[in-house]
């Protein structure tokens, strides 16, 4: 397939009140080679297959239609981008930022240019432009997608006659999956792009797929053989945080390891216990969870498992200043994931090394 993809939809025409008489809009789910972490199922997008979803319960299912960890990517030499975008869910979180939950966010060549933050009530979607201040270039573009809000149709706009290209391919394009709870989903990232998961794509350039479900990671067995299909490069196990007790851990944290590795004898798996809430936990409850994954750890290397890393969850907001890495005492906030992704990158990164 050639590059330059900017001349398909010769006649694709989508109405706008942006103020850009030079602008042409792309049906992004028709140009799957710059879509990645969700498809279109023909209504709206999704993390996960429907039936997938369906199999393991109507919380699971409807969770899998926010679109947390999507992501538009390519090339182009436009002076602007823009999204005119199609969501009627009216998603709102009292403890999370408007611009995370139905936001977009723009980064070009690696770098934050702009928030497409989303009008309150949403009213059927919206529409947003970014012109680059720099001068006309040909540059690498990602927009992240909504954290906790469904999306049906998205169209990217660039100037007539600028190039849209095939970003090139991550240096790790096989996908790091991430597995687990609101936390992991993106719970309470400000914007899209810096949840923890998408901090190590951007740092280690690695296609990523979020399965972070909002209280409902219970280590179903679905999951792990779901996980297993995306012939990931490495797996991330981070659900401790929604199992509802100790005994619950018990009885599913290993089994789905296991599973996981009999679909994936050779892929890095890294275990991480819960963040520490030191100011609300049971703290004897959660070192209980936190020793048993930290066993099964080493249980997995004692039989000679040599692609599998355990992170301590305390490890994971730092030593100082703890409690400003939260929202509410239980969901990161913007330090919090900074802090999360700079002890979980290292990880991961080793093992990607070796794939």
């Amino acid at each position: 397939m050639k590059n330059d993809i900017s001349k398909i939809d010769s006649n694709f025409k989508v109405e706008t009140n942006l103020n850009k008489p030079d602008i042409r809009f792309f049906d992004v789910k028709k140009i799957p080679e710059i879509l990645f972490g969700v498809e279109h199922d023909g209504e709206r997008y999704r993390r996960m297959p429907k039936s997938v979803g369906d199999a393991v319960n109507e919380s699971v299912a409807a969770l899998a239609r926010k679109t947390a960890g999507g992501r538009l990517r390519f090339v182009t030499d436009s002076p602007y981008v823009a999204l005119s975008v199609k969501m009627s869910n009216e998603a709102t979180l009292p403890h999370m930022a408007h611009t995370g939950v139905s936001g977009f966010d723009v980064y070009a060549d690696g770098t934050f240019r702009a928030e497409f933050v989303p009008p309150v009530p949403i009213g059927g979607g919206y529409e947003r432009s970014h012109t680059f201040t720099d001068s006309a270039k040909k540059r690498l573009v990602t927009i992240g997608f909504p954290l906790y809000n469904e999306v049906e149709e998205v169209y990217l706009g660039i100037r007539e006659g600028s190039l849209l290209e095939v970003a090139p391919a991550y240096t790790y394009d096989r996908p790091v999956v991430y597995y687990g709870s609101s936390i992991t989903q993106g719970a309470c990232s400000s914007r899209p792009s810096i949840s923890y998961p998408a901090y190590i794509s951007r740092w280690l350039d690695c296609d990523y797929i979020n399965l972070g479900f909002s209280g409902n990671a219970k280590g179903e067995m679905v999951l792990s053989e779901y996980a297993a299909s995306l012939n990931p490069s490495v797996f991330v196990m981070d659900y401790d945080y929604n199992a509802p007790d100790y005994e619950h851990l018990k009885a599913t944290h290993e089994p789905f390891f296991k599973r996981f590795r009999e679909l994936c004898p050779d892929t890095p798996v890294v275990m991480i216990s819960s963040p520490s809430n030191d100011w609300r936990s049971d703290l004897s409850e959660r070192n209980r969870r936190r020793d048993l994954i930290r066993e099964n750890y080493e249980r997995a290397v004692a039989n000679g498992d040599d692609k599998v890393a355990f992170i301590d969850g305390d490890t994971l907001l730092g030593v100082e200043d703890r409690d400003a890495c939260v929202v509410d005492g239980c969901h990161p906030n913007d330090l919090g994931f900074y802090r999360m992704a700079k002890t979980i990158a290292p990880v991961v990164k080793r093992f990607l090394e070796l794939v």
